[in-house]
């Protein structure tokens, strides 16, 4: 059989309509969650997240470095950013999927490092979010991290 232009026209609107139901398929198989429950609760206190990521940034502490240590995930923060019993609130945000997201209290080891069991967080995308006291202030570092 000799394909002509008018089989040539069925064929593309064919696969244009295939791929249009495709994606249409795909748009209402993806849930869209909000970050937080309370988002216009969250959103008051803003300001106060503002100040610590500041704070964070005024001293240059932008992001830490991440490390595989064995069967753990570590960051090590600067020499300048903690004391001995320093105590950082993780938060493990998955923009993927909101059964995956964690929230740990750790303390910081006397080398700097913070330290979470591999296990703790599934391989993929994370936003992290590291909140802690240190001299009187508050800090907030926030940096995005691939656990592969």
């Amino acid at each position: 059989m000799k394909l002509n232009f008018g089989h040539g026209i069925a064929i593309v609107l064919t696969i244009f309509i295939i791929t249009f139901i495709w994606l249409g398929v795909k748009s209402f198989s993806k849930t869209f969650e909000l970050k937080t429950e309370n988002y216009y609760e969250s959103d008051q206190q803003f300001s106060s997240v503002l100040k610590r990521v500041q704070n964070a940034a005024d001293r240059g502490w932008m992001a830490f470095p991440a490390s595989h240590s064995g069967k753990e995930l570590c960051w090590q923060m600067p020499d300048s950013a903690f004391a001995p019993e320093t105590k950082v609130r993780i938060e493990l945000y998955r923009p993927a999927d909101q059964n995956l997201d964690r929230t740990f209290e750790v303390q910081v080891t006397e080398d700097g490092r913070i330290c979470l069991a591999e296990q703790m967080a599934a391989k993929g995308y994370y936003d992290l979010t590291f909140e802690w006291s240190f001299a009187g202030a508050e800090y907030r570092v926030e940096q995005k991290f691939f656990n592969s």
